[in-house]
């Protein structure tokens, strides 16, 4: 089974269209062995079109094939650089849409990763990128949210956004309000709707990252283990037994969690330092 690995990056400029640009996400996985039996073999002098039509050199490309239980999966990475303007939303529409229609017409599982950079975005931007990600446009594909390096501001509500989050180890995500005076209910309802769509990140969590307000506990009880506000300790102790609580978010700081603590806590599913691991990680 062949899996590419493809890089698009969309950068974008408040004020102008985006310059679009591919090229080949380098990642060498070693001698692998076709379905068929047949010898190891990697791509050369490949090749990738971006949408003005240059064609790239991309001869250190790596096509593989590998076995997967689930079947044939092949992943596209389009790295996204805030802010997430209207550009960049039509953009990554465009080629969402483009992998998984390809991917269809060739009977393969697409894995579309983001790999969200550092950089400040507003939140109707953000909940723009973020509602669509989200939405059942996407439903036939997996998303991945990959952080290599620290996000905070409303970037953090992409990464709500995709099925999966991936973080570098030391990498941090949260203090979603950061440079906000004061979190209103609208944006709280937003980080809510968008969290209780995807599931990826537990609800509780989610509003802490967003409001310093905010007290997050790690709850233990008889029968599970639970995420709540500090507020909703004394309601859930009503209804069940609370064997230990710990605070994850303390009240008055920022939410922020590192690559290592976001999977101690379980909402990130693996740690990857760069691509090669990202790749080996989900299997690509």
């Amino acid at each position: 089974m062949y899996v590419l690995i493809r890089c698009a990056a969309d950068r974008a400029a408040p004020t102008s269209r985006p310059t679009v640009r591919f090229s080949a996400l380098a990642i060498l996985l070693g001698t692998l062995i076709s379905a068929g039996g047949g010898a190891a073999h990697s791509a050369q002098g490949l090749g990738l079109v971006d949408d003005v039509g240059r064609q790239k050199s991309v001869a250190d490309e790596a096509t593989t094939e590998v076995a997967d239980a689930a079947g044939r999966r092949e992943g596209h990475l389009i790295t996204l650089e805030p802010p997430f303007g209207e550009a960049v939303s039509r953009y990554v529409r465009r080629a969402a849409s483009q992998f998984i229609d390809d991917a269809k017409a060739r009977s393969v599982w697409p894995v579309l990763i983001f790999e969200i950079r550092p950089g400040a975005t507003t939140l109707g931007q953000a909940y723009d990128l973020a509602s669509y990600l989200a939405s059942p446009a996407l439903s036939g594909a997996t998303t991945v949210a990959y952080i290599p390096e620290t996000i905070n501001g409303h970037s953090v509500l992409v990464a709500l956004a995709c099925d999966e989050i991936v973080m570098a180890p030391d990498a941090e995500i949260g203090d979603a309000s950061a440079g906000t005076e004061s979190v209103g209910a609208d944006q709280r309802g937003v980080y809510l709707e968008i969290a209780a769509k995807r599931r990826n990140v537990p609800e509780a969590i989610a509003l802490g990252m967003l409001d310093p307000a905010l007290e997050v506990l790690q709850v233990e009880t008889e029968v599970s283990r639970e995420f709540v506000l500090g507020s909703e300790l004394d309601a859930l102790r009503k209804r069940s037994t609370v064997v230990k609580s710990d605070v994850v978010i303390r009240a008055h700081q920022p939410g922020v969690f590192t690559g290592r603590e976001g999977r101690e806590l379980g909402f990130v599913k693996l740690l990857a330092g760069d691509r090669r691991m990202l790749a080996n990680g989900l299997g690509l």
